[in-house]
């Protein structure tokens, strides 16, 4: 069974977000608070020109978005507790990044502007 909502959340409110190894997409706008979002598949996060974030991912098999703008280390396989997965955490950073969007073990964060 195939489900798409749409949740919103009020920007001043801060969310924990489970994704169950689903695919997510986030759209935080002006992002007033923290947020957490866990275990998603694919996570697309939206950002508008104006963005004032920091996404923290931590865990993450794959970081996408525009070039040179994640600052990654890679963790070892060891620390996975997983062969053949090499998992990265990486910090990307717009604005003053007052508020976080903090990713974890999730398989591909993908940042883009709207």
């Amino acid at each position: 069974m195939n489900l798409k909502a749409t949740l919103i959340i009020p920007a001043d409110l801060a969310a924990e977000i489970d994704g169950q190894s689903t695919d997510l997409v986030v759209k935080p706008r002006r992002l007033l608070n923290d947020w957490n979002v866990k275990d998603s598949g694919n996570l697309s996060v939206c950002l508008q020109g104006n963005s004032d974030i920091k996404i923290d991912a931590r865990g993450v098999a794959e970081l996408e978005g525009p070039e040179d703008i994640w600052k990654v280390t890679e963790v070892n396989e060891e620390e996975t507790g997983e062969e053949g997965i090499v998992k990265k955490n990486g910090i990307f950073n717009t604005g003053k990044g007052k508020h976080t969007l903090t990713v974890t073990d999730t398989f591909n964060v993908n940042v883009q502007y709207q």
